[in-house]
């Protein structure tokens, strides 16, 4: 009789199917603001970040355009208890800024670096990331290989299936600093969609050869064959010198 009598009073049949959301994935609202609510690192489950015990700190697409960051870097600097890896006397060679992108986390170095919570073997760039999270202590190391001082892990742009997207961004700076990004998703149907992003960079530094030149692209797709079955798809390739 309850159901009903909701059916009636909001109409829709008693039978309606319930909606089971996925708890490996986030959803894209959830990043559309300074404080996403929703984070994988806690537990590799969708959870609130209100009850996630590890100190984290989530920067979102929104922040990371606002603050103009363009790599991993930028981001370091405006992190709690975080910078950027400088050498010292244990490190004469300076051997640790050829490892990737290692930073420092309450004193300790880190390199631990994921992309979709696998090991980063390219340079991470804003171009295609719609979040980097940060984790910071020992509750860091609980799920998979990891430093002690912490580990940071960028999530990748995804192709959605309900909305198109285009964006453009150029961008110009001291030292001769100049850069282009692309950004278009277009759904195919209501179960298949692609997502192509590209970046062009070419900036000198104030130093003697202190250059970065970056050119790469992005592509990644979204199938869903059945009710209950989503798959992603994702590739990069570029040069970075």
């Amino acid at each position: 009789l309850a159901l009903a009598l909701l059916a009636a009073a909001t109409g829709r049949p008693a039978s309606e199917p319930t909606v089971t959301l996925n708890p490996f994935v986030i959803s894209g609202g959830a990043d559309d603001s300074y404080a996403p609510t929703e984070t994988l690192s806690g537990t590799r489950l969708k959870s609130p970040v209100k009850d996630v015990p590890s100190a984290l700190s989530i920067i979102s697409a929104d922040m990371l355009s606002d603050l103009g960051a363009l790599n991993f870097n930028d981001v370091l600097d405006f992190l709690p208890s975080t910078a950027r890896y400088q050498s010292n006397e244990g490190d004469v060679d300076n051997n640790g800024q050829r490892t990737g992108n290692p930073y420092t986390v309450r004193g300790f170095r880190s390199d631990s670096l994921t992309t979709n919570f696998f090991t980063a073997l390219t340079p991470i760039d804003a171009y295609n990331t719609s979040r980097f999270t940060f984790t910071r202590g020992p509750n860091s190391i609980l799920f998979g290989n990891g430093s002690l001082s912490g580990v940071s892990s960028a999530t990748t742009k995804r192709a959605q299936t309900n909305r198109s997207l285009e964006a453009v961004q150029l961008s110009v700076g001291s030292w001769r600093n100049y850069r282009a990004t692309l950004d278009v998703n277009r759904p195919l149907s209501k179960n298949a969609a692609l997502r192509l992003a590209s970046v062009w960079g070419d900036s000198d530094g104030w130093r003697m050869k202190d250059s970065d030149r970056r050119k790469a692209a992005f592509l990644t797709g979204t199938l869903r064959p059945f009710r209950d079955t989503e798959i992603r798809l994702e590739g990069e390739y570029g040069t970075n010198s």
